[in-house]
């Protein structure tokens, strides 16, 4: 995988950003998370997968659907913080980009973060919102705008 180039201000932007997933016992959504993040309109440089000692089929379905697109790095049970700092060890882009396995992104998620940080090169933190699903009520809430913090 390799990052992607955007035009912004007449300027070709090549940022590479890796995506880290920590995972643990998700063998129901991690092929749908990793999707996401190969359906960007903006492709990452490389997607981590931190697998916090899965006892179930996640580190087969990985290994089976994605072979070496995706990099995994397998670690005892120590917690998803944990499992996001290996990962942000590993990760060779200049920006890090955080996915739960049981999330998954909308396509232009990484597009609108480069941009943002194109406009506002100080930018330390870039965020995009989120949509959440209340599965008890049946209502979808959707927060949505992008932003960052210098």
């Amino acid at each position: 995988m390799m990052g992607s180039k955007i035009m912004m201000n007449k300027m070709e932007i090549n940022y590479k950003v890796t995506a880290v997933i920590p995972a643990y016992n998700r063998e129901k959504t991690i092929k749908r998370c990793i999707d996401s993040v190969l359906a960007q309109t903006y492709p990452v440089f490389e997607i981590i997968v931190a697998d916090d000692g899965s006892t179930d089929r996640t580190v087969d379905i990985i290994k089976q659907e994605y072979g070496s697109a995706v990099k995994i790095i397998r670690q005892n049970h120590k917690g998803a913080q944990a499992a996001r700092n290996v990962g942000i060890m590993a990760a060779r882009g200049e920006y890090v980009a955080f996915l739960d396995s049981d999330d998954e992104w909308l396509p232009e998620k990484i597009e609108l973060q480069v941009q943002e940080l194109c406009k506002n090169a100080d930018a330390v933190v870039s965020g995009n919102g989120f949509i959440q699903m209340d599965w008890k009520e049946g209502v979808l809430i959707v927060y949505r705008g992008t932003g960052s913090v210098e």
